[in-house]
Formats: C-alpha cells, sequence, structure tokens
C-alpha cells in the first residue's frame, strides 16, 4: 500500500494525517491546538510512529508528503520542515509537495463546496498593520491560479485593491481592521478535513515535488539575529569548508 502523509504546523494547532494514496482513504488523523509551538518538535516524531503502526504501514510506503510552508511561526514551520527533510534524505523514492497557506486556504474552501467568485484574495496577519496577501482568479478550465506571488502588504494596499466581485479570505484579527464593500469570509469557518487539503491544493494548483534539499518556509517574521559582542580573535577562527548538497 501507497501512503500519503501530511501535515501542517504553521500556527497554534497541529493537522497531521495519512491517507491510502489509490482510495484516499484516511489511515490516522491528528488534528489539535497545541500549548506552545515548540511543541510540534515534540510531538512529530511520535504522531509519525503511531501513524504507521496504527495503518499496518511501513516508513518505506510513504510514497508522498504534502507540507504546509507557510507564511507562518519560525518555530512551528521548522519543526515539520527539519522532519520533512530528513524523510527525504533518506527514502529517495518519496515526493516532497510543498504548499504555501494561501494555496491551502483555496483548496479548504473548495472542498466547503466552492465559491462563485471568479477572484479571490487571501490574507494572513502578519502583524503591524501588514498581511501576507495571495491573490487567485479562476480560469476558463475553472481551476484557480495565483495572479502573482504572495506578498507582505500594508492593510491599505491590500483593501484598495477589494471589490465586490472579489472574495476576501482572511483571518479574524485582519478582517477585524476592514471596513470596505468586498463579500468577506473567516478562515476559521473553513471546516473539515484540514490535512487533506494540503493534498487538494497539491491538486488543484498543480504543484510538482520537490528536492528534500530545496524545501524552504515562509515566515510571519524572520528571527531576529543579535551578533555576538564577544567573538574570538580573528587569528583563532578555523575557516570551515563548505560543502556542496547532495
Amino acid at each position: 500500500m501507497k501512503t500519503v502523509l501530511c501535515v501542517d504546523t504553521s500556527h497554534f494547532a497541529l493537522h497531521f494525517a495519512l491517507y491510502d494514496a489509490e482510495t484516499q482513504a484516511l489511515l490516522f488523523r491528528y488534528e489539535a491546538p497545541v500549548s506552545q509551538q515548540w511543541t510540534h518538535s515534540a510531538l512529530l516524531v511520535p504522531l509519525l510512529q503511531d501513524a504507521l503502526a496504527q495503518s499496518q504501514t511501513t516508513l518505506d510506503e510513504l510514497s508522498r508528503a504534502y507540507l504546509n510552508v507557510g507564511p507562518g511561526s519560525f518555530t512551528g514551520l521548522r519543526a515539520s520542515l527539519s522532519m520533512m527533510r530528513c524523510l527525504g534524505q533518506f527514502l529517495p523514492t518519496l515526493e516532497l509537495y510543498a504548499v504555501n497557506g494561501f494555496q491551502w486556504q483555496v483548496a479548504l474552501l473548495e472542498l466547503n463546496e466552492g465559491t462563485v467568485f471568479q477572484k479571490i484574495t487571501v490574507s494572513l496577519d502578519a502583524r503591524r498593520v501588514q498581511q501576507y496577501n495571495g491573490v487567485f482568479h479562476r480560469n476558463e478550465r475553472g481551476t484557480w491560479q495565483a495572479i502573482h506571488p504572495p506578498e507582505l502588504l500594508a492593510d491599505e494596499r491590500v483593501f484598495e485593491t477589494l471589490d465586490a466581485q472579489t472574495l476576501y479570505l482572511a483571518d479574524a484579527s485582519v478582517l477585524g481592521r476592514y471596513s470596505g464593500d468586498a463579500p468577506t469570509l473567516d478562515q476559521s469557518t473553513l471546516v473539515g478535513d484540514k490535512p487533506l487539503g494540503l493534498w487538494q491544493a497539491g491538486r488543484l494548483f498543480q504543484i510538482t515535488a520537490t528536492p528534500w534539499h530545496a524545501l524552504d518556509a515562509l515566515y510571519l517574521q524572520e528571527p531576529s539575529i543579535t551578533p555576538n559582542p564577544n567573538l574570538p580573535p580573528a587569528s583563532l577562527l578555523i575557516p570551515i569548508p563548505i560543502l556542496n548538497s547532495v
């Protein structure tokens, strides 16, 4: 049996599921909030072990894995990103698919009986009166396409592009700042099998597999790096050779 793994650790919730690749039958699912975002890293490996045991699946039978690469929490995303890179490195037949949070939201909307709108603006709160924004339109074949890559924009820049023909799909904190006339939808109202939405997003947007070493994340906030004030003298530093990725 070939299986599909779907993982999202982008926020204060963990979505984890295993499916039969041929029938799409659910083999294992875990969806729950976490107390701290570092908890993701403590849960992922035990969850994978439980999923394989309960579904009577071996690690070698994993055929595809879908990962939400953000935008999201730095700590949360690093946990799932690290696990997927390890799986991809040691399971050469495993195909890895990177789904961003905007594609995921559109796929969840489709799973929730779709929409009559031909254009969707998806936003995630980036704080400081900013939001990560992705814009999608439905083409003549009825499938969704991104109009441009996701952008970090000020609220005003996003709000001025909205109109009555555009569905504004955003989280509650962003919707609380909007006072225009565009139809809105809270992302939290999209219910159902959310890990399955990652798999559906891969199909919906025809996402291709990514090498394990090329997986990268979109962060809501880049980590601040403080220079070390106590660096040793340059004469004591030993140059380290840079190795090319396999």
